[in-house]
């Protein structure tokens, strides 16, 4: 899935990954993050030796 930062093998609109995210996170998400909800943010499950965002860069 291609998401905004680049791509990768296990990315998924975050309304489906709900269970991986922190309690705080999912009612953010599902109340509506001022005007995202869990529909337009994606999930990115990615490799722990990878995971600084200066890599996705």
């Amino acid at each position: 899935m291609r998401a905004p930062i680049g791509t990768f093998e296990d990315a998924a609109p975050a309304a489906e990954r709900l269970d991986l995210l922190p309690a705080p996170v999912v009612a953010a998400l599902t109340a509506g993050w001022g005007e995202f909800t869990a529909e337009q943010l994606v999930h990115v499950d990615s490799d722990p030796a990878v995971a600084d965002t200066a890599v996705f860069a």
